[in-house]
């Protein structure tokens, strides 16, 4: 990322020098400098700007973003934090999809042999299977089953 504050202030300073009116000429061009130095301390491109206001509506600010991770994070020892962080360089840190219990729907087989979408609850044993024949939708559900089904009559 380019830095363009200084520059721009140090080119205002050597303006400042020829001429005499100073404030009333250059001053709003000093603010845009200062706002731009702001940002610019920032680090973040525009387009990391554009994806967290996406993310978090336009009305937020980093400011008020930052808040909300302190918030999340202030119950939660340094300890933890260190144990955390290392489980996940280590790869051993899992992230649930949804709370244990919660309702998710997966494929399942009538006697006849219809397949058929139902729901169930999530389950430990169903985290190898999410996205797979457990989905957190039954839209998501519904479209895989029909893509196998579509599979394997494209074979027959």
């Amino acid at each position: 990322m380019e830095i363009y504050a200084e520059t721009a202030m140090s080119i205002l300073d050597e303006l400042h020098t020829e001429r005499l009116n100073y404030h009333s000429e250059y001053l709003p061009l000093a603010y845009a400098i200062n706002r731009l130095e702001s940002y610019e301390d920032t680090w973040l491109e525009p387009e990391e700007i554009e994806r967290i206001l996406d993310s978090y509506g336009r009305g937020m600010t980093l400011r008020t973003e930052n808040a909300q991770r302190l918030e999340i994070i202030k119950e939660i020892s340094t300890d933890r934090l260190r144990e955390l962080a290392q489980a996940e360089k280590e790869g051993r840190l899992v992230v649930l999809p949804c709370e244990i219990g919660s309702p998710v729907y997966s494929h399942a087989r009538k006697l006849d042999g219809a397949d058929y979408v139902r729901e169930t609850e999530f389950w430990w044993s169903d985290i190898p299977q999410m996205g797979k024949t457990v989905f957190l939708t039954r839209e998501a559900a519904e479209a895989a089953l029909n893509d196998l089904e579509a599979e394997y009559e494209q074979t027959d």
